[in-house]
């Protein structure tokens, strides 16, 4: 439990601290320090990737017989690689084309 709940807080400090920096790079003609300050906050949600990626076998033993541990192991590794598939083609699907927006 503490591993994960330092995975989690290292992976929401590092997303707070994106939206914050580039919400304060489109009203500043600061862009190369917040081009390093997106760096800083990806490096610490980073961090906190291991401690979330190494919890499927964990919680797979806890809470799971044995006969069901292999397919909750699977289940659960597989569903971080399918958020991020999701998180790319969604947003553009929600968005469209848009000529207009500037990121």
């Amino acid at each position: 439990r503490p591993a994960l709940l330092v995975g989690a807080g290292l992976t929401a400090a590092g997303a707070v601290l994106r939206i914050g920096i580039v919400l304060l790079a489109r009203e500043s003609t600061t862009r190369h320090a917040a081009a390093w300050g997106l760096m800083v906050a990806q490096a610490i949600a980073g961090i906190g990737q291991p401690f979330i990626t190494n919890m499927p076998p964990r919680l797979a033993n806890a809470w799971f017989p044995a006969h069901q541990r292999v397919i909750a192991d699977t289940i659960c590794t597989l569903a971080n690689p399918l958020g991020v598939a999701f998180g790319f083609v969604l947003p553009p699907a929600v968005i469209g084309s848009n000529p207009d927006l500037m990121l």
